[in-house]
């Protein structure tokens, strides 16, 4: 054939020797890499999940050195917020002041738990003639009559540590603040504090249900970006999966290049994520997307090469030979992309 007396470079003839050479031994390759691939898959066994912020930062990151520096003098601000908001609109009843009581009570109970502020158990300092009191702003035995609501709203608004903070100018909601401490390196723990916190917001809820409560902070931050990031290779990742099969068996009218090129997909995410997590990468909201890259670039690659292979064989090439000038077309970018 005409192409046999071309004069290849050394790379392009390294590339002709190697496709050759797999075409050969196609059958003991195609083993070697499932077993491969199974032993890299295996790792998922050690996968664990990191929902900590602080992970997005490297161990020696200038700023996250000097933030941990600060913590270890003044503590860990990493909390969780429940927001009580009225349906009237007024946080100064007897109803919203009650539940404000019960929740800060409970809130104790979210694991890691270090300390709760709320407008309940401030402490405000009051002075009796030469004594001074210092007792929480509202208690059990607080009366919450017209008069009593009065004067912890008057109390609450000239405090520059609750307006603002815990409640707004306002009056349209109030915050109960819960600082936590969860272990350092923890697996998994954010997303512990933060279902135990949507179960007492539930229970809350339950319990009055004229007061609408919302969860913040940046535990809840941390794990809803994890939790947004299982739903997406839950939910997503399948229908894209089922889009790109669909869209490829359109545009290479075979079954079988198709069916070839998902499992080339597949097959290489599969042994990327295995060997992260042999490594011990754990899995992030930053690393999440690694199966939708690796996929887009595996199926570019054999887009590639199964177009260049088609068009070989509508040139008269055999089977083979158009097989091989495709893969020395294509090696330098499919090689490139897949090391970069």
């Amino acid at each position: 054939m005409q192409h046999e007396h071309i004069s290849y470079a050394r790379g392009d003839r390294f590339v002709i020797a190697y496709a050759r050479t797999l075409l050969r031994w196609r059958w003991l390759v195609i083993a070697l890499a499932l077993i491969a691939v199974a032993a890299a898959g295996y790792g998922a066994r050690f996968a664990h999940v990191r929902a900590d912020y602080r992970y997005n930062f490297g161990e020696r990151n200038p700023q996250l050195l000097a933030f941990e520096a600060m913590e270890k003098v003044y503590g860990k601000n990493d909390n969780v917020l429940f927001f009580v908001a009225p349906h009237s609109g007024d946080v100064w009843t007897a109803e919203t002041l009650e539940a404000v009581v019960w929740l800060t009570e409970r809130a104790w109970q979210v694991p890691y738990s270090t300390r709760v502020d709320s407008l309940s158990n401030y402490q405000h300092t009051e002075a009796f003639e030469d004594d001074l009191v210092v007792a929480d702003l509202i208690d059990e035995d607080t009366a919450l009559d017209a008069a009593g609501l009065a004067r912890i709203r008057e109390i609450a608004l000239a405090e520059p540590q609750i307006v603002g903070k815990l409640v707004p100018p306002s009056g349209a909601g109030t915050t109960i603040a819960v600082t936590v401490q969860t272990p350092e390196g923890s697996s998994g723990a954010e997303l512990e504090v933060t279902a135990f916190g949507r179960e007492l917001a539930a229970e809350f809820t339950e319990r009055f249900p004229n007061l609408g409560v919302a969860l913040s902070g940046l535990v809840v931050m941390s794990a809803t970006f994890e939790e947004t990031a299982r739903a997406d290779l839950v939910s997503l990742v399948p229908l894209m999966y089922g889009v790109l099969i669909v869209t490829l068996f359109l545009f290479l009218r075979s079954g079988w290049g198709t069916a070839g090129t998902m499992c080339v997909a597949a097959f290489s995410a599969t042994t990327a994520m295995g060997l992260g997590f042999w490594m011990g990468i754990p899995f992030t909201q930053g690393s999440s997307v690694a199966p939708t890259i690796i996929l887009t670039i595996a199926i570019a690659d054999g887009v590639h090469i199964l177009v260049s292979f088609a068009k070989e064989r509508r040139a008269g090439r055999e089977h083979r030979d158009a097989l091989v000038e495709s893969l020395r077309l294509n090696w330098q970018p499919v090689f490139l992309t897949s090391l970069t």
